[in-house]
C-alpha cells in the first residue's frame, strides 16, 4: 500500500521489544556492508523464545515457524488475528526498529531454524535483479494474469517454448472435453487443448465412470479455467482415455510425451490430496490467506518460498505426475495459496507483477524456478538423472513403476537429440551412435548395472493395490521399484557407457513375439520403431558364468552388520538387490570390465520358476590386480585366482535366460 492510503496506526500493536532500538539483543539491523548480491536486503536477526503473543510482527513469525515453512494452513497453527496486522509506524527517515522500508525487503532470520522470512513492500518497485512490484492476492485466482502470461510467452518467446511439443503421431485419435457442451469428442488435427495433471487420491473410489455429471471438483474447475484463458478444450486422462480398452490405454500411456507435450498449457493441481480437492481459487475452492503486515504507511507480504511449496504437495509425491510436469511445454500450477506460471523462456508468481508496463514478465530469479528449464534434459545420459528422480515417487499398482514414466522414456527417442539417440527396453535405456571411426554402437550392458541403496532401514515399507498386469523383469529397475520395501530406496547408476570396456564379448539376444530374435543394435536401428511391449520381457546372454555360494564375511564389529562375499573371496563387492538370501546356489554372469582398473562386474542370478531361466539377485565386483592375458577367459581366470578363488571355481560360457 503506497504511502498516504493507510488510516494512522496505533503503537500499541508492536510489542515493547519490537519498538526497541536496532542494539536490543531481540532484533537488530545487521552491521556491515552487504554483498553484491543481497544489498538491497535489510536482515534481522531473531529469537524464537522471544516471540510475543500479542505482537503483530512476533504473530507472523510464530505463524511461519508453527506451519513448517510456509507449508500447512494459517488457521491450523492457531491464529485467529486480523489477516493484515499492523507493526508501529516508520519514522521521518524512513526506517524502523526492523529495518529498511524504502524500496527493499526485510529478511528475518529465525536463528532456531536457520529460516529466513522475507518480508516484501507491495505496490512499491523493488531493485534489480528482481525488478518486480509485489502485490496482495485476492481470494480468487488471477486468470487475467494468468492470460497476460501465456500471451507474453506466445508472442515473444518462439520456438523456447515450442521445442518440446511433437507432432501428434498416437495410433489412437485424441480425444478432449469440449468444456461448453462437456462432452467428450476427438480433437480436430489443428485444435488447440488444455491438460490437467492432477492427484487420483480416493476420491474417485476406484470409478471409471466417463460421466461428466458427477466431475470430480478438480474436473470441473480446471474446465473453468480452460474456459476463462480462451481455450475450451480439456484433455483429462479419465475422460479421455477409455479406461476399458486395453489397446486404446496401452497407447495412450506410451504416448504422453505427445499429449503433454502438445497442450498448449497443463493445469496442474498442486494443492489438495484428491480430485475433489478442486483448484484453490476457482469457483469457491478455498485458498490460504497471504501473510501480511503493516509498518506505517507500507503493507509488507511475507514472500512464499513456491518451489518448496510444491516440493511439498501430494502432487509432487505421485509417480504419474513426474512425467506430466516435464513433459508439459507450459504450466500453470495451482498452489493453495497463488498462481504459478512457467513455459521455456520465464517463470512468473500471481504475487508479483512487472515494475513498467512493457517490461518481459520473467521477474522471479532463477532459483525459484520449480522446473528444469530444459524440460526432460539436453542429451540421452539424462535418462538416468529423470530415472532416478522418478523413483522414489509414489505409485498405487505396481505394474505403475514403468507405464508412468512411459512418456518421458519415448520422449528421448523423439527428442531432436541427432547422436547419440536412446530407446528403452523395459525401462532399461538403450543409448546407440554412430561415429566415422566405430560405425555403429550399442550401450547398455552399463544401464544393466543399477543398485538400489537403502537409505533409512527403519523406513515403513510401502504398499500397492492388488494388481494383475505381469510383474516386471527382475533384470529392469522397474522391478525393484514395483516391490520396493521402502519410500526411502535410492536407485543408483555407478557406470557410463564409456566406463565398461570394449572386446568383452558379451552377446543379447531378444526374442520378438513372433518368434524372430534380434540383438540391441537391430533393435535400435532397423527396428526403429518397434516398442518393447512386441517383445517378451526376457534377455538372452552368451557369456562366461562360474557357479558359488554368497556367504557371510567374519564379522569384526558386534554394531556392524556383516559383509558379503562371493565364492569365498572376501574383498570382492557383493550387492543383493533384496535383504534376504538362504544361501543357495547362485550364478555369476560376466556383463564387463568397469572402472580405470578394468575390475570385472557379473550379474548375480538364482534359477526361476522354469527351468533354464535366471532372475537377478546382484551384483559382484572382484577386486582390481594388475593381471594380463591374450583374452576375456584368460584375464577372468586370472583375476579369480589372484584374488584367492579356488579350483573347483571353473568358467563357462554359455547363453543364460534372464527373467
Amino acid at each position: 500500500m503506497v504511502p498516504g492510503q493507510t488510516p494512522p496506526v496505533e503503537h500499541d500493536v508492536l510489542c515493547s521489544r519490537c519498538r526497541s532500538s536496532p542494539q536490543d539483543t531481540y532484533v537488530y539491523v545487521k552491521e556491515g556492508s552487504q554483498s553484491s548480491t543481497n544489498w538491497w536486503r535489510k536482515q534481522i536477526f531473531v529469537e524464537p523464545e522471544s516471540l510475543k503473543p500479542n505482537c503483530a510482527l512476533c504473530l507472523l513469525l510464530t505463524r511461519f515457524l508453527q506451519d513448517g515453512n510456509n507449508t500447512s494452513r494459517p488457521e491450523d497453527a492457531g491464529y485467529s488475528g486480523p489477516s493484515t496486522p499492523t507493526v508501529g509506524p516508520a519514522s521521518e527517515t524512513g526506517t524502523t526498529a526492523i529495518g529498511n522500508i524504502f524500496y527493499s525487503c526485510i529478511s528475518i532470520r529465525l536463528d532456531e531454524r536457520g529460516d529466513y522470512v522475507d518480508l516484501l513492500p507491495v505496490n512499491v518497485p523493488m531493485f534489480l535483479p528482481s525488478r518486480h512490484i509485489p502485490k496482495k492476492i485476492k481470494d480468487s485466482a488471477d486468470l487475467e494474469c494468468a492470460k497476460q502470461w501465456m500471451m507474453t510467452c506466445r508472442k515473444s518467446h518462439g520456438m523456447k517454448c515450442c521445442r518440446k511439443a511433437p507432432a501428434r503421431h498416437s495410433k489412437t485419435a485424441l480425444k478432449v472435453i469440449d468444456c461448453f457442451t462437456k462432452q467428450v469428442r476427438e480433437a480436430g488435427p489443428k485444435e488447440s487443448y488444455v491438460a490437467l495433471s492432477y492427484v487420483w487420491g480416493n476420491a474417485l473410489g476406484g470409478s471409471t465412470s466417463r460421466s461428466l455429471m458427477d466431475a470430480p471438483k478438480t474436473v470441473t474447475d480446471a474446465m473453468f479455467v480452460a474456459v476463462q484463458i480462451g481455450i475450451p478444450r480439456l484433455w483429462v486422462d479419465l475422460y479421455c482415455i477409455d479406461q476399458n480398452d486395453h489397446a486404446a490405454k496401452g497407447d495412450a500411456i506410451a504416448s504422453m510425451h505427445l499429449i503433454y507435450g502438445g497442450a498448449k498449457v497443463t493445469i496442474v493441481a498442486a494443492s489438495g490430496t484428491n480430485a475433489s480437492s478442486g483448484l484453490a481459487g476457482i469457483c469457491g475452492t478455498p485458498r490460504l490467506r497471504q501473510k501480511s503486515v503493516q509498518i506505517g504507511n507500507y503493507t509488507y507480504i511475507q514472500e512464499e518460498d513456491i518451489d518448496a511449496r510444491v516440493e511439498h504437495s501430494r502432487w509432487n509425491t505421485r509417480g504419474w505426475t513426474f512425467q506430466e510436469g516435464l513433459l508439459s511445454t507450459r504450466l500453470l500450477l495451482f498452489t493453495d495459496s497463488q498462481l504459478y506460471f512457467q513455459c521455456g523462456a520465464m517463470h512468473c508468481l500471481e504475487e508479483h507483477t512487472a515494475a513498467y508496463p512493457n517490461q518481459e514478465i520473467s521477474n522471479l530469479e532463477r532459483h525459484e524456478q520449480v522446473f528444469p528449464s530444459f524440460g526432460i534434459g539436453v542429451s540421452v545420459y539424462d535418462a538416468h538423472q529423470r530415472i532416478r528422480e522418478y523413483f522414489p515417487r509414489q505409485l498405487s499398482y505396481r505394474s505403475d513403476a514403468l507405464h508412468a514414466i512411459e512418456g518421458i522414456l519415448e520422449a528421448f527417442e523423439d527428442t531432436p537429440f541427432v547422436n547419440p539417440r536412446a530407446k528403452h527396453f523395459y525401462g532399461v535405456p538403450v543409448i546407440y551412435e554412430r561415429s566415422h571411426q566405430l560405425g555403429e554402437s550399442v550401450h547398455v550392458t552399463s544401464n544393466l548395472l543399477w543398485r538400489v541403496v537403502r537409505t533409512n532401514s527403519l523406513a515403513a515399507p510401502s504398499t500397492y493395490k492388488t494388481s494383475t498386469d505381469a510383474e516386471l523383469p527382475s533384470w529392469s529397475w522397474t522391478s525393484r521399484m514395483a516391490m520396493r520395501p521402502s519410500t526411502t530406496d535410492k536407485l543408483v547408476f555407478d557406470y557410463l557407457p564409456w566406463e565398461l570396456a570394449s572386446g568383452s564379448k558379451v552377446e543379447y539376444g531378444i526374442t520378438h513375439q513372433s518368434g524372430d530374435v534380434v540383438d540391441f543394435l537391430q533393435f535400435a536401428t532397423a527396428l526403429r520403431g518397434a516398442k518393447y511391449s512386441e517383445f517378451w520381457p526376457w534377455i538372452d546372454v552368451t557369456t562366461w558364468t562360474i557357479q558359488g555360494y554368497v556367504s557371510e564375511n567374519s564379522a569384526t564389529d558386534f554394531n556392524v552388520r556383516p559383509t558379503l562375499n562371493f565364492l569365498g573371496i572376501p574383498e570382492a563387492g557383493v550387492h543383493l538387490d533384496g535383504d534376504n538370501w538362504d544361501g543357495g546356489v547362485t550364478t555369476a554372469v560376466f556383463l564387463g570390465f568397469v572402472g580405470h582398473n578394468k575390475r570385472p562386474i557379473f550379474l548375480l542370478v538364482r534359477e526361476a520358476g522354469v527351468r533354464g531361466t535366471f532372475s537377478r539377485v546382484g551384483l559382484w565386483t572382484l577386486p582390481h590386480f594388475p593381471v594380463f592375458g591374450s583374452d576375456v577367459l584368460e584375464i577372468l581366470e586370472k583375476s579369480l585366482k589372484a584374488n584367492g578363488a579356488g579350483c573347483e571355481a571353473l568358467l563357462e560360457r554359455q547363453t543364460v535366460r534372464l527373467v
